[in-house]
């Protein structure tokens, strides 16, 4: 059976204390969506007037350039909000996105619209608190990520990733891992013999 709201308020009251009025009314906003994999939550080009909540399952975020590759950004996987960041916080929130988020496993959502999102900031203190520490987190994530791309090796990154996303190996194709990590499947392989010869993996 779905519940809605079921999980979301837990990750939100992690921020701060919601009044109970309020949580009432930020759940009678929420949507149930399903996807399949392979399915898009959002693709490139699309106005970003939703966010989501994901309760289950694993979306890949990933850039399409112009020769047709595929440059992967970030994993998502269940219990975390799905925000097209730069694109929501536009004036309108209306912004359009610049990459992809497909799902690679079943996915089982809870949907809000942008415009709903803008109301309840307008309405009470509480969820401008809540929107910063999210767009917050979201800022630290892309200049850890810059940064890693920049000064780590491979290796490093490799590692990390494996503590950021445990069991990710184990449900993503090896080439989205590669893309991920800015480094070919070869290099990938290479890097995961060396560490299994040195019981690192």
């Amino acid at each position: 059976m779905h519940v809605t709201g079921c999980g979301i308020l837990e990750v939100l009251e992690q921020v701060c204390t919601i009044p109970d009025g309020e949580k009432e009314r930020f759940l009678s906003l929420l949507k149930p969506l399903e996807l399949s994999a392979g399915d898009f939550f959002l693709r490139s080009g699309d106005k970003a007037n939703r966010v989501a909540f994901m309760t289950r399952g694993l979306l890949r975020y990933y850039y399409s350039s112009s020769d047709g590759r595929e440059h992967t950004r970030h994993f998502c996987t269940g219990g975390g909000f799905v925000v097209p960041v730069a694109a929501v916080w536009t004036a309108d929130g209306m912004g359009v996105s610049k990459y992809n988020v497909q799902a690679l496993e079943e996915c089982i959502f809870e949907v809000f619209a942008v415009s709903d999102w803008k109301q309840l900031i307008a309405s009470h203190t509480v969820w401008g608190t809540v929107s910063f520490a999210f767009l917050s987190e979201a800022l630290g994530w892309a200049e850890r990520r810059e940064r890693s791309l920049v000064l780590d090796d491979a290796k490093t990154r490799y590692l990390d990733m494996k503590r950021q996303y445990p069991g990710i190996e184990e449900r993503v194709r090896q080439y989205h891992i590669a893309s991920f990590l800015g480094i070919s499947p070869v290099a990938l392989s290479r890097i995961r013999a060396q560490l299994s010869e040195s019981s690192l993996v």
